[in-house]
């Protein structure tokens, strides 16, 4: 999975990903980094597992 951040991250590095719109969570590990205009397009590999979030209210 790749996606776009501000700021470069160390390769290697691990970062957290929470994404309620999509109703994903997980952590993963930096794998890559281009830079293209302001921004730094970033592939990520998901280590543990990616998870869905399922909100449905079971009461």
């Amino acid at each position: 999975m790749s996606v776009s951040v501000p700021d470069k991250l160390e390769l290697r590095s691990f970062v957290h990903i929470n994404c309620p719109p999509l109703k994903l969570n997980g952590n993963a590990s930096v794998r890559r980094q281009l830079q293209q205009g302001a921004n730094y397009t970033t592939g990520l590999e998901f280590v543990g597992g990616l998870f869905y979030i399922d909100q449905r209210d079971d009461s």
